[in-house]
Formats: structure tokens, C-alpha cells, sequence
């Protein structure tokens, strides 16, 4: 290892109202994250640089505004095969040959 060691110091809170105060204001992280995470988004000691790489993260682990248009259809599209299934376990003694129930499905989406 080649690189000089980085010295700081340490704070430890030991204070739930202090934590949060304290993690609300004071976001700055620690240099030594990037000798072993090397650059990104999780190494990120510029702040503003992390904010606008979050950014464009967001949406990656928050999908839920994306994926939105879908639940009402997803949800319809649930109704509909499960009176597909009654229908076919009705009219075959219960049996449903779900191979092709699911190969059908895929196909209908």
C-alpha cells in the first residue's frame, strides 16, 4: 500500500435524538470508505456530487412511481385469471393443466 494513512477523528453517539439530529446535518463521510470502495456512489466525499449520483439512483430502489401504471392493470389482469382457473377447474373435474394456463398468461401480458 502506497498511499499515506488517513487520520481523523472519531465521534461516537450513543444517543438516538442525537443520531438523527446530528445524521440530518452532518452527512459528510469518511475518506477511508474509498480505499476499499474505490469511486461511486457510496464513496462519494463531495456532497453535491453524491446528491446529484443519488439522483439518478432514485428511481433504481424506489420504483414504486414508476411501476404505479402497472398495479391497476397487473391487478385486472389478476382478476381475470383467476376466472379463467374456476372456469377450467369447473369444466375438467378440477383439473387445470397449468403449463398451458401459464404459457397463456405470459402470452396475454
Amino acid at each position: 500500500n502506497t498511499r499515506p494513512p488517513i487520520l481523523t477523528n472519531h465521534l461516537i453517539l450513543s444517543d438516538p435524538e442525537d443520531c438523527q439530529r446530528i445524521a440530518r446535518l452532518h452527512v459528510q463521510k469518511m475518506p477511508d470508505q474509498g480505499l476499499f470502495l474505490h469511486t461511486g456512489v457510496l464513496s462519494q466525499l463531495d456532497n453535491d456530487r453524491w446528491r446529484e449520483q443519488r439522483a439518478h439512483l432514485s428511481e433504481a430502489f424506489l420504483p414504486f412511481e414508476s411501476l404505479k401504471v402497472l398495479f391497476d392493470v397487473s391487478d385486472a389482469r389478476a382478476v381475470k385469471s383467476l376466472a379463467i382457473l374456476r372456469d377450467q377447474a369447473a369444466s375438467n373435474s378440477g383439473i387445470v393443466r397449468m403449463n398451458e394456463f401459464l404459457l397463456n398468461e405470459t402470452m396475454a401480458q
